[in-house]
């Protein structure tokens, strides 16, 4: 889909403004311009609440329809990701708008693959069809940040009354450069945790200047930030919808850096950091960061955006390009060659020497025009055949997951990725929740053309799954969910028995106690008590490394983020049901399945 000169500019001078601005930044609305037909009584607005777009998850977009016309109408939007030159990468919307009405609606755009921090920005293109809509092509948004050369870090969204003074100076440290002198490199610092990444001496400063209050209270909106910077006063502007959204994207391995003064945070909805600056929060954390006569210390908060590298929030292609024994123990399809040069040698000796002499003879060859198409849709059958012959059809993978449970409010996340090996397939469209987040994950040997997507609402098809291929996704969900597991301590000193209302039975259970005592038990059956038996810390890790053994980096991450938590129960289920899994494609067969419930126990639960 082509795009306006004009808004590719637009875009570019924006980010250039926002990175490279030394004065007063002020974090801005991209504008998506609609025209309409004069006097239609048709307005339209769309928005997006950020000078660029986290990439990734999804997109926060913003529509406004004033229907001034005597009928009520029906706008289609569809919403093509790619770079500047378009893509076959769509996502669908209708919105409905009586007669003599308006409508406000946000729209959550779901980013088909995960961030390479070494590509350019991409965009986010609109096609709006409806009554009064002059021209169907309007323009979009830009997705991702302008920085060249160096990859860039992990999303860093700030609010700005903390980015208007420290913006420009974190993009320059970054670099390795500051006025009046340079810095030490990168790998020199001490970092929390590192990746490939952390080691390079420069980086380019990803992400943008928010205000908070102009994002929707949905936790997707926020689902492409690795980390958020902002002050105890701009959490106290938020109403109760904006913080369980920021509460649930913390839940799900984000991390949120309030920059303060001495004394308690004293957050509303979040626990308060300890006395090393930090605490946990389901995958992802709430960590301090210290604030004096108006800002913060430059050489932390550059600490802080590298720690970002092992952020569970910060999901890049190069956490699945090495380091991913699945990917390497999977294989690839094979081509049935005996099967199908039997089928050409056969289809040759029908169309040539069978047709010539037996169907179409000399003195009938007018049959020619009949018997070449036959015969022709015939061979096509027979070499359709031998490759199903050959090859079978659906396909086979493996799945792992990790499901966060007990974290109050009844909810629970899920970060479950998948990698399948298909054979021919009949039919690629499937069903997922419309909120969850489907990325597509670009393996090492990907060479097929660019893949064509397309999503609608909660229905998906197109190249998320291709006949005779290898392919992998990423699926992250927050959702209702009443499952848990209770822990009965008793008196002092008595063995802890562990009840759950999971819908399944875990294999094997681990439970840390609020000492730091490691327990566990061979099953826990739904609805039965289970008494615990006492095991140790090596146990423990030792099970841990067994079943992370197929995970990904980032997928490790996010585990690694939440073991050894006082209180907490780990556990992994058999067959998962009640939603703690999200099948995709029928025809996949996940052939073996590693699915790891955790999650802080509940007190009491009753007999």
């Amino acid at each position: 889909m082509a795009v306006p000169f004009f808004s590719r500019f637009t875009a570019v001078f924006l980010s250039l403004l926002v990175f490279f601005c030394p004065g007063r930044l002020r974090a801005a609305t991209q504008i998506c311009s609609v025209d309409t037909v004069p006097g239609s009584g048709i307005h339209v607005e769309v928005t997006s609440p950020a000078t660029s777009i986290a990439p990734g998850g999804f997109a926060p977009v913003r529509v406004k329809i004033t229907n001034g016309s005597q009928r009520a109408g029906i706008w289609d939007l569809e919403f093509s990701e790619g770079n500047f030159s378009g893509s076959s990468r769509v996502s669908r919307f209708e919105i409905r708008v009586a007669a003599g009405a308006s409508s406000e609606t946000w729209l959550m755009v779901p980013l088909s693959e995960l961030p390479n921090f070494r590509n350019h920005p991409s965009r986010l293109s609109l096609e709006l069809i409806g009554p009064g809509i002059e021209r169907p092509r309007t323009g979009g948004f830009q997705v991702g940040s302008v920085y060249s050369g160096d990859p860039g870090t992990g999303w860093v969204a700030m609010t700005e009354s903390l980015a208007t003074k420290q913006w420009g100076e974190l993009g320059a440290r970054l670099k390795g450069t500051l006025p009046g002198g340079s810095s030490p490199p990168m790998s020199e610092l001490p970092l929390a945790k590192h990746r490939a990444l952390s080691s390079l001496p420069k980086r380019g400063l990803a992400g943008a200047p928010v205000v908070i209050q102009e994002f929707p209270p949905d936790s997707r909106a926020f689902s492409g930030f690795a980390g958020l910077w902002l002050r105890p006063s701009d959490w106290e502007t938020l109403d109760s919808a904006r913080r369980e959204a920021l509460r649930q994207w913390i839940l799900r391995g984000g991390r949120l850096f309030v920059a303060a003064e001495a004394g308690p945070l004293g957050l509303a909805g979040l626990p308060e950091p300890g006395e090393n600056g930090s605490v946990p929060l389901g995958f992802g954390r709430i960590e301090r960061t210290p604030f004096q006569a108006g800002s913060m210390d430059l050489e932390n908060l550059v600490r802080q955006v590298i720690s970002l590298d092992g952020s569970p929030a910060f999901a890049s292609d190069a956490d699945y390009r090495s380091g991913w024994a699945a990917s390497e123990q999977l294989g690839k399809p094979t081509l049935n060659v005996p099967g199908i040069l039997l089928a050409v040698v056969l289809i040759a000796v029908l169309i040539g020497s069978v047709n010539l002499l037996w169907f179409a003879p000399p003195n009938r060859r007018y049959r020619l025009f009949v018997t070449v198409p036959l015969l022709s849709l015939g061979a096509s059958l027979i070499v359709l055949g031998a490759i199903i012959l050959g090859d079978g059809v659906g396909g086979a993978g493996r799945r792992n997951a990790l499901v966060l449970l007990g974290e109050g409010r009844s909810q629970g996340v899920l970060i479950q990725e998948q990698l399948s090996r298909t054979r021919f397939l009949f039919s690629r469209q499937f069903t997922l929740p419309e909120e969850a987040a489907l990325a597509w994950i670009r393996l090492n040997d990907e060479r097929h053309a660019e893949p064509k997507f397309f999503r609608e609402g909660g229905r998906l098809g197109g190249d998320w799954f291709r006949s005779r291929a290898v392919q992998a996704h990423l699926i992250r969900l927050n959702f209702p969910t009443r499952a848990e597991v209770f822990c009965r301590s008793g008196a002092p000193g008595a063995v802890p028995e562990l009840l759950s209302t999971v819908p399944d039975r875990m294999d094997r259970v681990f439970y840390v106690d609020a000492a730091g005592s490691y327990w566990t038990a061979p099953q826990l059956e739904t609805g039965r008590p289970q008494p615990l038996q006492a095991s140790t810390r090596s146990a423990f890790e030792e099970w841990v490394r067994e079943v992370r053994s197929d995970f990904s980096v980032n997928l490790s991450e996010s585990l690694s983020e939440a073991v050894h938590r006082p209180g907490w129960f780990y556990g992994t289920l058999k067959a998962p049901r009640g939603g703690l899994v999200l099948e995709t494609l029928d025809s996949v067969r996940w052939d073996r399945e590693t699915v790891l419930a955790l999650g802080p126990c509940g007190k009491g639960g009753g007999k």
